[in-house]
This record gives structure tokens, C-alpha cells and sequence, in this order.
């Protein structure tokens, strides 16, 4: 969507002019702990200059210890869980379509694992 982007570059735009370093991933930013509070009024600012309105947003605040701790996390047991309990358990009310894909995902999986 090409206003979301608008609202980053605007993000972008008054962060680096104030030599506010950040890094944008999708729709959120990424920035210091001391910048933290410029930044949220920054973006409230950016969506109000961009839609007219000022929006919500959430603050998934993670601290620089809690990160480097996260090094330590392993895609594959989280994802391994997910795949075994999804593998025994059929979707609800599921469409011929989603039947067939999910037959289709099963086989690519069991291929994978063997």
C-alpha cells in the first residue's frame, strides 16, 4: 500500500534531518533507547501529516539484552512444534481446494523430514 510508505518516508525523512538514527522493517522502526520517545511522537506525527489522522500503534519495546539473548532462540524447535501439531490435525469445515493443498504440504514436509 503506497500509504504506508509515505508515512515511513516522512518517519525516515525528520529522523535522519534530526540525526536520529533508525531502521524501518515492514511498518515498524527500529531506533535507540534514548530516542525512543522522539520517535513514537514522530510517527504520530507522520501518520497525522500523512491521513489527516493521528493513528494508534503498539511499542513492542525489546531491551538490547532481551535481543542479543534472542540469538540463543532456534527457528526450527519453534517451527518443528508447530509443523507435528499441524500435521495431526485436519482444518475445519476445509474446501476441496485447501484439501488438497494441505495434502500436498503434508507430502512436501514428509519429504523434507525423511
Amino acid at each position: 500500500m503506497y500509504i504506508d510508505s509515505q508515512i515511513i518516508e516522512q518517519i525516515i525523512s525528520v529522523a535522519t534531518s534530526n540525526n536520529i538514527p533508525i531502521l524501518t522493517v515492514h511498518d515498524s522502526v527500529i531506533c535507540k533507547e534514548r530516542d525512543e520517545l522522539f520517535v513514537r511522537d514522530l510517527m504520530k506525527e507522520a501518520t497525522k501529516h500523512v491521513l489527516g489522522v493521528e493513528l494508534g500503534f503498539d511499542v513492542n519495546r525489546e531491551t538490547v539484552p532481551k535481543a542479543l539473548a534472542s540469538n540463543n532462540f532456534r527457528d526450527i524447535d519453534f517451527t518443528s512444534r508447530l509443523f507435528d501439531n499441524a500435521r495431526e490435525h485436519e482444518a475445519y469445515q476445509s474446501t476441496d481446494y485447501h484439501k488438497q493443498q494441505w495434502n500436498r504440504f503434508q507430502k512436501l514436509g514428509l519429504r523434507q523430514a525423511g
